[in-house]
């Protein structure tokens, strides 16, 4: 596949979603869980996920606005994410964005 055919994908901050859609973004793990079976055909995985552009030592009252909860499902444990460490960088294309009162959330299937 040549460059020129590629899908070419356009990034969000954290900060700027407002409305539910779908919206690509890069985010940093702050916490995750193991993926777990949720019923017998599909498994789940819950991330943390904040905004790369956040610096919380110069501004930790702005944690909260760039926090936001991902969940990952998917009928095969083998196509969750696998986080190695706490910090690592997850890049997510399509994301469903759903905001519920006082969390900020995206389903990703």
């Amino acid at each position: 596949m040549s460059i020129q055919n590629q899908q070419r994908y356009e990034y969000s901050n954290i900060k700027s979603f407002s409305n539910q859609g779908d919206y690509n973004f890069y985010g940093i793990i702050y916490d995750a869980t193991f993926p777990v079976q949720e019923d017998p055909l599909t498994y789940i995985c819950n991330l943390k996920i904040v905004d790369p552009e956040v610096n919380l030592l110069a501004n930790s009252q702005d944690f909260n606005d760039q926090l936001i909860n991902v969940v990952v499902k998917s009928t095969s444990v083998d196509a969750l994410p696998f986080i190695h460490r706490i910090g690592d960088i997850i890049r997510v294309h399509r994301g469903v964005y759903v905001n519920i009162i006082f969390k900020r959330n995206f389903k990703n299937f």
